[in-house]
């Protein structure tokens, strides 16, 4: 049947009756034609597929058509391929590759896994703009990414062209970024989140994928969930015995619904007329617009994000100390950081969720709270009008480009801070337009401007960059942000996880606080926090947690108390519940197997109960996984030693060395081992490895120095840990030992100038 034809057939000549009947009837028909996607044994709502919802939720159809969502992933063919696949050649290193067609199929010609050129076919595309990428399948279930782009932007934007997304990195086969690579495989990187309802379906016994889904794109079902339920209901409201309330869905999402923006009479700013009562939409968004790990494949939409999901917090290596984006991040951490966020914002009050548009265009979006006679106006942005500085998400948005054309939004809509920027070294936003000139030129003329600036939502920047360069006078700061309610629960959780740096009476006890907290998010990061006090204060705090509603709080809290120093000392319905959770831990392990780090982390669950041949097993499948994983080769060496097998050990330290002799932590280890061993020249060389391959190894620095005093190359150490207080300021044990080495030596100004810094940590006392 055309749909389409019949709703023109129709158009303005039925009575609502017929519409409805002939709703119904084409959505049945559907459903038979499409019958839902789902495993044996699956209970409750089950996927229908898109198909089945577009002829009654036509408007909502018609946008996502040819959204991104809808063209998150493709079949190959020539409707869909945007790439130049004419015998087109793309150099990168070594190895030229050649895009070209063979029997109306879409063919590159590449290196693979062992560095040989061979024909590859392409199975799929990978979105549409501003770059589009290329799959390609593998007879055990894979399909990889491939490193070459092409650039879908405009000629006049620079697009039009093949790139390779690690311009600078020098990738070969070897490499693992390498499109062969498991860092480049879909089934586990990618398709969660371009694809719907995905189920993985890894087999670890034969290391093959059998991955399935409902969708081939991001369809209907990612956002409102299985929609079977809903369909019944459609076909006959008066007898479905589901949740009529709900119309048969698995979620509402309504948080829009009777609201509206105004002003505020008092503050003039934009006020919600209803507080936001839930995140179901946002953290339906979450899902896949964060950066994250996955708990479980059983997502429901509108169901609290940590149930299926780990959310990052701000990781150093992820976001700079003030939040702004260092890594790709996908957005919702920003979101979290956000006044907008706060004051009940949701994603779809500025995007239409089905086409993902702006709702207005430009800056009308923002007008639409935000009145253009105070913003839009050279008394706020002084920009000339209509310029690219007078537009909003230039100051207060400003852009990162990750895989290389692509310019992302970053989404706390702070305001600008040059000052703060020159402090802790994060992007400014007015140097993206005015390159040539300073963070310093940037304050000051903003202080020109605003002689009074308003500090801005994000008012932790300091606090953060202070902790994480390990100064324990930001214990308090840390303590007031993590006691906080009105700051950004991303800040307050991260705060959280750096007082663990801090171990004080004050630490702890604002910690043990945070376990109850109506956030997750800081509940999760006072868990992770305390799992380094000593054994009977960490059983008596994170006990409660094993039972928390929120599953990534739990298995948190399960890590923490798996340690034998704990388990002994539990009843035995606390160690069931224990066992039961850790269970529930290690069948996430299970589902990413296909990880050398899930084998790790059951390898180190295994050593923390003491099940030694379990974890040597788990550790030996990482480095199966992954030879290169250097955490399951310094683990596995540490328990081959600590159970008297040093020849093992060191036999398989040496290997480790000899496939990646650029391993910067791999030479620390084995220095230790000389250290311990007495063989002191050995240890040096191998430590001066260490350091030369990662100058900002603060323990591999620091005990290279302590072996140069012991040789009585007294000049040396002072150097050594000298440069590692330039770089780790607050490094205890080198603020320590450079004290004690000056007063030994009688070094009087070593001693003046580091003295003062140790006695900060009197604070921890």
């Amino acid at each position: 049947m055309d749909a389409c034809r019949h709703e023109k057939r129709l158009e303005g000549h039925s009575p609502p009756e017929a519409l409805i009947i002939r709703a119904c009837f084409i959505t049945l028909l559907l459903f038979c034609l499409y019958p839902p996607f789902a495993h044996s044994g699956e209970q409750g709502p089950v996927y229908v597929g898109a198909k089945a919802c577009q002829s009654c939720h036509t408007e909502a159809s018609a946008d996502w058509q040819n959204s991104h969502h809808d063209l998150a992933m493709q079949p190959a063919n020539d409707q869909t391929v945007l790439g130049d696949f004419q015998n087109r050649s793309f150099r990168y290193g070594e190895v030229t590759s050649t895009f070209f067609k063979r029997n109306g199929q879409y063919w590159v010609r590449t290196d693979g896994a062992d560095g040989k050129l061979k024909d590859f076919r392409i199975s799929h595309t990978f979105g549409v703009h501003p770059l589009q990428q290329y799959l390609i399948r593998f007879p055990d279930g894979r399909l990889q990414a491939l490193g070459i782009a092409w650039d879908s932007r405009s000629t006049a934007q620079g697009g039009q062209r093949w790139f390779h997304l690690y311009p600078g990195d020098e990738v070969d086969h070897t490499h693992h970024l390498h499109w062969t690579a498991a860092d480049q495989n879909w089934n586990y990187m990618c398709a969660e989140c371009h694809s719907t309802q995905l189920q993985k379906q890894y087999d670890v016994k034969t290391d093959t994928f059998d991955t399935q889904y409902s969708d081939v794109d991001v369809a209907c079902e990612s956002c409102h969930g299985a929609g079977s339920q809903h369909l019944a209901w459609a076909s006959d409201p008066g007898g479905f015995t589901g949740d009529a309330s709900g119309k048969g869905l698995q979620v509402n999402l309504n948080e829009r619904a009777g609201v509206s923006w105004g002003t505020h009479p008092e503050t003039g700013k934009p006020r919600r007329s209803n507080p936001r009562q839930t995140s179901q939409e946002i953290d339906t968004c979450a899902r896949c617009h964060s950066r994250r790990g996955i708990l479980s494949e059983d997502f429901i939409p509108g169901h609290p994000i940590g149930n299926t999901h780990r959310i990052n917090l701000l990781e150093e290596s992820l976001y700079h100390a003030d939040g702004q984006p260092a890594d790709e991040t996908y957005v919702y951490g920003s979101f979290l950081q956000s006044r907008m966020y706060h004051e009940g914002v949701t994603c779809s009050d500025c995007h239409n969720p089905h086409s993902l548009a702006l709702r207005l265009p430009g800056d009308q979006v923002c007008a639409q709270c935000h009145a253009s006679n105070d913003y839009a106006t050279p008394d706020h942005h002084f920009h000339p009008v209509s310029s690219e500085g007078a537009r909003c998400a230039s100051c207060h948005m400003p852009v990162t480009r990750f895989m290389g054309v692509d310019d992302r939004h970053d989404h706390s809509f702070r305001i600008p801070r040059p000052d703060i920027s020159a402090e802790i070294g994060s992007p400014d936003a007015c140097q993206a337009c005015h390159t040539e000139q300073s963070h310093d030129w940037a304050a000051l003329e903003i202080r020109k401007r605003y002689p009074n600036p308003l500090p801005g939502f994000q008012e932790t920047a300091l606090t953060i960059h202070q902790a994480r360069l390990g100064n324990p006078e930001s214990l308090k700061a840390l303590v007031n942000l993590l006691n906080s309610q009105q700051q950004p629960v991303i800040f307050r959780a991260t705060a959280a996880t750096l007082l663990a740096r801090f171990p004080s009476q004050k630490s702890v006890t604002a910690l043990q606080t945070a376990l109850k907290d109506k956030a997750p998010l800081v509940r999760r990061g006072a868990v992770e926090a305390l799992a380094g006090v000593p054994p009977e204060l960490r059983r008596a705090a994170l006990l409660p947690r094993l039972e928390d509603p929120v599953r990534d709080v739990r298995l948190a809290a399960a890590l923490a108390l798996s340690t034998p120093d704990i388990g002994q000392k539990l009843s035995g319905p606390e160690r069931s519940l224990l066992q039961q959770v850790l269970e529930d831990y290690l069948s996430v392990q299970a589902l990413n197997a296909d990880r050398a780090e899930a084998w790790f982390n059951r390898g180190v669950v295994q050593e923390n109960r003491q099940f030694y041949p379990e974890s040597e097993e788990a550790y030996r499948m990482a480095l199966m996984r992954d030879p290169h994983f250097t955490p399951a080769s310094i683990h596995l060496y540490n328990l081959l030693a600590g159970t008297g097998r040093d020849s093992e050990a060191g036999k398989l330290l040496d290997g480790q060395i000899d496939k990646q002799p650029e391993a910067a932590s791999l030479h620390l280890v084995r220095g230790l081992m000389q250290v311990r061993e007495k063989h002191y020249v050995k240890a040096g060389k191998s430590l001066e490895t260490a350091v030369a391959l990662d100058p900002d190894s603060s323990r591999a620095r620091y005990i290279l120095a302590t072996l140069r005093f012991s040789q009585q190359q007294v000049d040396t150490g002072f150097h050594l840990l000298a440069e590692n207080l330039i770089r780790h300021p607050y490094d205890y044990d080198s603020l320590y030992a450079m004290v004690s080495y000056a007063h030994q030596y009688r070094r009087k100004d070593l001693f003046l100038e580091y003295e003062p810094r140790l006695q900060a940590f009197s604070v921890l006392q």
